[in-house]
């Protein structure tokens, strides 16, 4: 369930999670939901209510007005979903799909809390006037001009803007929305980066520049794990790219056929470790794999090859369990469907297969039970 959420979604959920531990209860309710989802400026939800005339700033004042405290949280007392958030989730991954996207975004999330109309939200919406169909209309427009995710055009300088290159668009099954957010700020990093050496063409090089100065991605997690800094790696690269005559403005970046090797080998790390997903951790290991000067200098002086990172990489997020860490894992974890119709207190989440089976066994004796009193019943009135 991890991988289906970007990360900037993610850290709704974790925002949500803090907003609800503030509010002392170990519910997450769709009004902590909200919360989580307009945590942050620089996200398509964001952008959508700026479009429809609302500041950030002005939701955010509403939603602190209807945040209730609860009864007391108990020191380790574990946070669950509560059903309205629940439902809210669900809404947010059927909005995903309406649109044809194969995670679910910040937008969704926040389609998913207007969709529900629950208390205390709805009463937020309609003090708002804020409305599902214009919200979809806004995110539609969004969505048509380029905009995918939490991820918009960046600048280089005060005049040349770079763009997703159209041939991770149309090459090799590779789309836009294929990488993680921190995946796709590689990408723009590395186009900025053959730009600033002079060039139009996206080199390995240029892909592992882009990788290390990606902030907060799990590829910095997987350099700590190898004995590695991404400063490190990038003093040790810089002296040696080679540049080029002039970066022209005009025409498009182009990939060079190595780096669109790597991207394809970074998809098969994905599918390996078992990532809806292609993240900088599987761009790093996919530049390590291809052992292209000078790109893999930094890591052939150290003895490291794909092998060695792909060991690291498990050690530190086991493929089984996608990516997330213990705080998170302990609330994504419960991000099972489909949402209970009803609301009410923590939501029951299912765990583990011969559970599911013990329990099932559980209310089949109670009903053969309850059948056989009902037959015993009706045969003491016949005789009698």
């Amino acid at each position: 369930m991890w991988t289906k959420f970007t990360e900037q979604a993610r850290r709704a959920i974790f925002k949500a999670q803090e907003a609800a531990d503030r509010c002392e209860t170990n519910v997450v309710g769709i009004e902590h939901l909200l919360v989580g989802v307009l945590d942050e400026d620089d996200t398509i939800a964001a952008r959508l209510l700026a479009d429809l005339g609302y500041s950030i700033g002005e939701v955010r004042q509403g939603v602190e007005s209807i945040l209730r405290r609860g009864a007391g949280r108990a020191p380790g007392e574990t946070m669950n979903l509560g059903a309205s958030a629940k439902r809210a989730i669900d809404h947010a991954y059927n909005e995903a799909r309406r649109q044809g996207y194969p995670g679910i975004g910040v937008e969704h999330l926040l389609l998913g809390v207007i969709a529900v109309r629950l208390e205390p939200t709805s009463r937020l919406f309609t003090a708002l006037d804020i409305e599902l169909d214009a919200c979809r209309d806004a995110l539609t427009v969004i969505k048509g001009q380029g905009a995918t995710d939490e991820i918009t055009n960046r600048s280089i300088g005060d005049s040349t803007h770079l763009t997703p290159s159209s041939e991770i668009n149309a090459r090799h099954g590779l789309t836009w929305q294929a990488f993680t957010e921190n995946g796709r700020d590689a990408l723009l990093q590395a186009q900025r980066e053959a730009a600033r050496l002079g060039g139009n063409v996206v080199w390995p090089e240029h892909l592992l520049m882009g990788i290390l100065r990606a902030e907060a991605a799990v590829s910095h997690r997987l350099l700590a794990a190898l004995d590695l800094t991404a400063r490190e790696v990038i003093g040790e690269l810089e002296p040696v790219i080679s540049r080029g005559p002039a970066h022209d403005a005009e025409r498009e970046m182009q990939l060079h056929p190595t780096t669109r090797t790597i991207l394809n080998e970074a998809r098969e790390e994905a599918i390996r470790g078992r990532s809806n997903f292609i993240g900088t951790e599987h761009l790093l290991i996919a530049v390590i794999a291809t052992a292209r000067e000078p790109s893999a200098g930094p890591f052939r002086t150290r003895g490291i090859d794909a092998g060695r990172a792909r060991a690291a990489l498990d050690n530190l997020y086991p493929p089984e369990r996608a990516t997330p860490t213990p705080r998170e894992a302990e609330m994504l974890g419960r991000l099972a469907r489909p949402a209970p119709p009803v609301e009410g207190g923590p939501v029951r989440m299912r765990t583990r297969p011969a559970e599911d089976r013990r329990a099932a066994s559980r209310r089949l004796g109670i009903l053969v039970l309850v059948i056989l009193l009902a037959l015993v019943a009706a045969l003491i009135r016949l005789i009698l």
